[in-house]
């Protein structure tokens, strides 16, 4: 080591310890001094002064940092806010005049045009009276403030100059919001108002018309199912009375009843003349839309409670085998399917019920290789009365049922455009609640495919006519429950219509808003208690508020309905500031609305004898 850097490094320890004007010129001199050692020399350490400062210089730096990720004090930690706020007002599944005329629109970005917290949405009810859960509340209250009752600071009204204007008509319009995805639940009595509120809906989500904005139109599915439909008498779907307003409305019935029902939805009551009617087609399924998933839950290989039978063990391998086999294709090949069933050693019983569902599916399957259409009638031929002229036989007959299936077919059946509406009813003597419900489950898997095009809102009409304590049911159930937890992704809106509450717990749970509208039966008030917010919020406070409930759901008119809905938007919050753009919400209180009148024919008046 030469003289010089000696004499520099004895310097450099003579002074390690003496305060230097600012700890960043020590540790720069240090590091100047330190040349490359062969190891760590700790006389030439950081005092830990410096370490310290150093320390608290990027713990205070990550700090704030960290701080940029929450709202503060502030005009940015304000906007932030606001951005959380008008993102709650465009999930909301309800909103009062007041929050539409208190909503400003999006900043644009720069080069972009100003977009609409509210694009979509729908005129559905009229408030006419709300309640906190423990006594009535001013419908101004719930619409926010008017003009006509400001105040100022000390609560003092503000006098107007000039002539006082004429006090406007309260604004107590409730609306849908068509633009997000949410899930209604919609309960009562036979004629209450039910089938109406589903109606007024899908109008919302399908009509553009002045009650509202819709620049993108949905797409609607409605399941409709009548057990008690038999040859001389069907029930239709009140839902096929939207094509009066020109509505593109396709009925999807069981091939065994199509000729009842086309002369059922021909002669509609109460539909206009000049308007354009239902086209009913039958349900026809091809191979390309059934696969393996479908195929197990048809032939319901997860009955009684996860506990597999035996025979059904060798179904799910069958299907395993043929998923393997065909990883890149679409569909399933039927006829294969059956050929490996038929190679099982399977008893009388087993057999009995896997025909069964072989049988259901097939009723509804356009199978290849089918005659055309152009086929005139085959004459049936002379069998011979052995066992092989049987069969024979037997075959003849199933081919001619393929064939008259071929000749009845349409196509386009699948396609769902916006604006559109596919009622799937199943009602038919040979279609019990189990098989529609097998059969809803198909349909629900081959709507929500294609959802690139337009937004989807799925209806069950009449809901508690199938969805019984089924095994399908169950299934079927559990397909809405998926994607209602999901519906955020699917961009689908579900509303599902029923007399008994009873049906579904699990449904009425996950609802966005549910609508009660006049019922007198006691144990539908108890299924609800404990599965709506303000219902339950009454329970605990007193059995007397309960009757009182009760008491108005019983004393409804029809058309009329408590609705429960805790995310709706009431209006402007009273204790946020002026340029806060926070809205209440309905949270554990109710309303009491009156639903509008239809746009379309309204087909669910009740047939008197006079």
């Amino acid at each position: 080591m030469s003289e010089s850097n000696s004499s520099t490094l004895e310097s450099a320890r003579s002074d390690e310890y003496e305060e230097s004007d600012t700890d960043e010129v020590l540790i720069r001199d240090m590091k100047l001094l330190n040349v490359r050692p062969a190891r760590p020399n700790r006389r030439f350490a950081v005092p830990s002064s410096v370490k310290a400062k150093m320390a608290s210089t990027t713990w205070d730096t990550d700090l704030d940092h960290h701080n940029t990720f929450f709202a503060t004090d502030g005009s940015n930690a304000a906007d932030k806010a606001n951005n959380v706020h008008l993102e709650e007002i465009r999930t909301t599944p309800l909103f009062s005049a007041g929050v539409l005329a208190n909503i400003p629109k999006r900043k644009a970005e720069p080069g972009k045009a100003p977009a609409d917290v509210l694009p979509q949405y729908g005129l559905l009810a009229k408030v006419l009276s709300t309640y906190d859960g423990k006594k009535d509340e001013d419908v101004d209250d719930f619409l926010g403030p008017t003009p006509s009752n400001l105040v100022n600071a000390f609560g003092e009204p503000i006098e107007v100059e000039g002539p006082k204007p004429v006090k406007k008509p309260e604004d107590k319009r409730l609306f849908v919001n068509m633009n997000a995805p949410w899930s209604a639940f919609i309960c009562g009595s036979q004629g209450s108002g039910k089938s109406h509120t589903l109606s007024c809906m899908l109008e919302n989500a399908l009509i553009s018309s002045r009650l509202g904005k819709l620049p993108h139109r949905l797409a609607g599915m409605v399941f409709h199912y009548d057990k008690f439909t038999g040859f001389s008498s069907t029930q239709i779907c009140e839902a096929a009375y939207l094509s009066s307003c020109d509505i593109p409305v396709k009925i999807l019935v069981s091939p065994s009843n199509l000729w009842r029902m086309q002369r059922a939805y021909e002669s509609l009551p109460g539909f206009p003349k000049d308007a354009k009617k239902p086209v009913v087609v039958p349900l026809l399924l091809h191979e390309k839309q059934l696969n393996v998933e479908r195929m197990m839950k048809l032939m319901a290989v997860d009955e009684k409670d996860g506990k597999m039978a035996l025979y059904m063990e060798s179904v799910c391998r069958i299907l395993r085998s043929m998923a393997m086999k065909s990883q890149n294709a679409s569909g399933i090949n039927f006829a294969d399917f059956t050929r490996r069933l038929e190679l099982e050693n399977f008893n009388d019983s087993q057999n009995a019920m896997l025909k069964t569902r072989l049988e259901l599916l097939k009723s509804f399957m356009y199978l290849p290789g089918t005659a055309g259409t152009a086929n005139a009638p085959l004459k049936k031929p002379d069998f011979a009365d052995t066992k092989k002229g049987r069969e024979t036989e037997r075959k003849w007959y199933m081919e001619e049922d393929r064939r008259q299936r071929a000749q009845i077919a349409k196509s386009g059946i699948w396609s769902f455009e916006p604006g559109s509406l596919t009622i799937v009813d199943l009602s038919c003597p040979f279609v019990d609640e189990s098989a529609a419900c097998a059969m809803f489950n198909i349909c629900l898997a081959l709507f929500l495919e294609d959802r690139q095009k337009a937004g989807r809102i799925v209806a069950l009409d009449e809901a508690h006519k199938f969805m019984t304590a089924t095994s399908s049911s169950s299934q079927f159930t559990e397909s809405l429950l998926s994607v209602i937890r999901q519906q955020r992704h699917l961009a689908t809106r579900i509303i599902i219509a029923t007399q008994e509450p009873t049906i579904s717990p699990a449904l009425l749970d996950l609802s966005s808003m549910t609508i009660v509208h006049r019922f007198t039966s006691p144990s539908w008030l108890t299924a609800l208690k404990s599965h709506l917010a303000g219902v339950s919020i009454e329970r605990e406070v007193s059995k007397r508020d309960v009757a009182k409930i009760f008491k108005q759901i019983v004393n409804l008119e029809a058309g009329e309905a408590l609705l429960f809905s805790p995310s709706a938007m009431t209006g402007p919050d009273k204790d946020a500031g002026l340029e806060d753009l926070k809205m209440q919400k309905l949270g554990l209180g109710y309303v009491k609305v009156r639903v509008r009148q239809r746009l379309t024919a309204d087909g669910g008046r009740s047939i008197l004898a006079a």
